[in-house]
């Protein structure tokens, strides 16, 4: 028996317990924030995770989990999370940063008593991102007795991470940028349907750090598009056509300030759904026609909300007509029906954009997301009728034939996703792939190589159908 495979088993089975932490502490992070300590709803998560903590130790495997460069470790091992667990690694990082812990470690013989205490303890801390955090958590945990939660400070490299973004690599900014824009979203949403005034200034300052990135290097927020999940769709749809709607803009030629608009209206483009029942929402088989009649209203809703602001200047203008019209279509064909066909630019583009991330994501009641390059032919398929012509070539030729994340098969033999889309001297947009399996079947970390020669495509391997999770090359 080859040693190095037996190791290499042994990495793959430690880092699946480590994802397995991580969702287990999230739905606990969730689980005490909506009861009270000692309610008969924590006994099964908390079970849940002890019962994993106990495997990792059995494996000799050190149940901690530290933050590195803005990514989360197991030991020295990297945590990279799938699509499904992205909104769990979000969280717990930043329940981490807020209290200033570089690490959290579960030693052996750690009771349920412990996992509560901590947690909750977590919860009473409202100091956010500062040395004094960690003191007073750390202060709760000894004065309750708690010692086999063992926490540790953040390291000064991680402090420099949270406090200068400027620092970062291209990457983890957009990562960040991502998370507080999905941040900013759970903000918005939770306002509208508190019934409370909306509060925009989060998403304002985020979208201006968006059209920094992008007016730089766009790639890697493009790429974070791709992070398609059933969980916290209503959060990342938005951000995702956000970003999509961005990036047009700006090849579109539009100034910063107009971006930052259309940026924001994308951002509340769905907010009238807030006003519809959860029921209707969230059901998981196909609409009845008064329930479709009803979800034909949330343009209408989302008017009402922005109009609640009471400022009437030019931003609030564009938001309401992008919010009203957006699922217009190009031949007037959608909702709301009018009299009168007219539509602005803001919400041409973000049509295009809502329907690609609606069409390559995973919903509630339609679970077979499609993949990005058939998703790119039907739209091509429906311009002049669904899309306007010239804005869906804008488009194309920012997210590629071969979108960010589609997994393509190479005549060599081997097997690659596409990183990134480079324009050609013809303005044609170049694939460039990260090989991650070889000619010989075998899974490898390859190198990025571009396609320049459109012979070394041999076709789209559907990743949906073959469960492979494409965004984890990009998180």
């Amino acid at each position: 028996m080859n040693p190095n495979h037996n190791q290499d088993q042994l990495e793959t089975a430690v880092l699946q317990l480590g994802k397995g932490l991580v969702a287990r502490l999230f739905v606990l992070f969730k689980t005490v924030q909506n009861y009270q300590e000692g309610h008969a709803a924590l006994s099964g998560p908390v079970e849940q995770l002890l019962a994993l903590i106990r495997e990792m130790h059995r494996m000799n495997a050190e149940a901690s989990l530290r933050m590195k460069d803005d990514y989360l470790y197991l030991g020295d091992l990297r945590l990279k999370p799938d699509a499904s667990g992205f909104e769990a690694f979000r969280f717990t990082m930043e329940e981490m940063k807020r209290c200033f812990l570089g690490g959290i470690c579960f030693s052996q013989g750690v009771q349920a008593a412990d996992i509560t205490g901590f947690l909750y303890n977590l919860q009473r801390i409202q100091k956010k991102g500062c040395e004094q955090a960690f003191t007073e958590l750390q202060s709760l945990l000894n004065a309750g007795g708690i010692s086999r939660v063992e926490l540790e400070i953040m390291t000064v490299t991680e402090r420099t991470v949270v406090n200068d973004e400027a620092k970062m690599d291209s990457r983890s900014r957009a990562r960040r940028i991502y998370f507080q824009a999905i941040s900013a979203v759970d903000e918005i949403m939770d306002s509208a349907a508190k019934g409370k005034s909306l509060r925009l200034a989060k998403a304002k300052r985020v979208v201006q750090v968006m059209v920094d990135q992008m007016r730089t290097d766009p790639a890697d927020l493009v790429a974070l598009t791709t992070l398609k999940c059933l969980d916290n769709y209503s959060a990342k749809h938005p951000v995702n056509v956000c970003i999509l709607s961005m990036v047009v803009g700006l090849r579109a030629g539009l100034s910063k300030g107009r971006c930052c608009d259309i940026g924001l209206t994308a951002l509340c483009h769905d907010i009238g759904k807030v006003s519809i029942s959860g029921d209707i929402i969230g059901k998981d088989t196909d609409f009845t026609s008064e329930e479709w009649q009803e979800i034909q209203k949330h343009p209408l809703y989302g008017v009402s909300l922005v109009l609640e602001l009471k400022q009437f200047d030019a931003l609030s203008a564009r938001m309401i007509a992008g919010t009203f019209e957006h699922h217009q279509q190009y031949d007037f064909s959608g909702y709301p029906r009018l009299p009168y066909q007219n539509a602005g630019l803001f919400s041409r583009i973000i049509n295009i954009a809502d329907d690609f991330d609606s069409l390559t994501s995973s919903r509630v009641y339609r679970r077979d997301a499609k993949p990005a390059d058939r998703v790119i032919r039907y739209m091509i398929s429906k311009s002049g009728k669904n899309y306007h012509p010239a804005l869906l070539k804008l488009f194309i030729s920012v997210v590629g034939l071969y979108p960010v994340g589609t997994l393509l098969l190479l005549n060599s033999g081997e097997v690659g996703v596409v990183a990134e889309n480079r324009s050609s001297a013809e303005g044609l947009r170049i694939p460039l792939v990260k090989l991650v399996v070889s000619a010989a079947g075998e899974a490898i970390d390859g190198a990025i190589m571009d396609t320049t020669d459109e012979s070394m495509v041999y076709g789209v391997i559907d990743a949906t159908a073959l469960g492979v999770d494409t965004a984890g090359y990009f998180v």
